[in-house]
């Protein structure tokens, strides 16, 4: 879904959801090896009510540690929860488990809207998150089109919290947040957030290997729609 443009996305989750079982059994699928992903596109991507209670339910019924994919249950949550919700969510990390934090680090930025991007950018350059890699954790909210633009105005509103919390090693991959773009905007969009960031060492390459992707993946799908029109 990462790369499919935001206005054809709902059309292509209701092709989707008429070609799936509306009913699932949530309870056995949980305990499935598989059962985190068929929960992150019910959930997340279909927005089906039973998958969004059912882990509602699920996450209150036993303490974090115990879940059963509890990232994908925690994705559900955060990608459906309101502003006040998502609060509560980040206060989760007040916990001693590290397995537990990172799961909630890997899922919290599976956000609703504009204003959890910022919440979620905000806690990774906090100090509750000084011992744990974060670089990579910027590109969750990223994967949504629509928010996109609003993940890369953060960034570069926030250069130097950025820039003096991560080093040049590791910040050399920041465009790769950005990989999962798959059109002229995007595109357009990796060049503008980081046209001032190219005095990072490796940063340079990084953008440019992130921009081919993109454009590449831009001419495929355009090809693909011609050709899926023409049959």
């Amino acid at each position: 879904m990462a790369q499919i443009p935001a206005h054809l996305q709902p059309q292509f989750a209701g092709f989707l959801a008429q070609r799936l079982p509306v009913q699932r059994p949530w309870q056995e699928l949980i305990t499935l090896r598989t059962g985190g992903s068929w929960l992150e596109l019910y959930g997340m991507y279909l927005a089906a009510p039973e998958a969004i209670r059912f882990a509602r339910e699920y996450a209150a019924s036993k303490p974090l540690a115990q879940l059963r994919h509890r990232a994908s249950v925690l994705r559900v949550l955060a990608r459906n929860s309101t502003n006040d919700e998502y609060q509560a969510l980040l206060k989760l990390f007040k916990t001693d488990s590290r397995p537990v934090q990172e799961d909630l680090l890997d899922s919290l930025g599976y956000v609703a809207n504009a204003q959890q991007v910022s919440l979620f950018y905000d806690f990774l350059l906090s100090e509750a998150t000084r011992s744990f890699v974060i670089d990579y954790r910027f590109q969750f909210p990223a994967f949504q089109s629509a928010l996109r633009p609003v993940a890369a105005r953060y960034i570069q509103q926030h250069k130097a919290q950025i820039q003096a919390r991560i080093p040049d090693d590791q910040l050399q991959w920041f465009p790769y947040n950005f990989i999962t773009g798959c059109s002229e905007q995007d595109h357009a969009l990796l060049k503008r957030t980081f046209a001032d960031w190219l005095a990072v060492p490796g940063l340079e390459k990084k953008l440019a290997i992130a921009g081919a992707h993109i454009r590449d993946c831009h001419r495929d799908t355009r090809q693909a729609r011609k050709e899926i029109a023409a049959m």
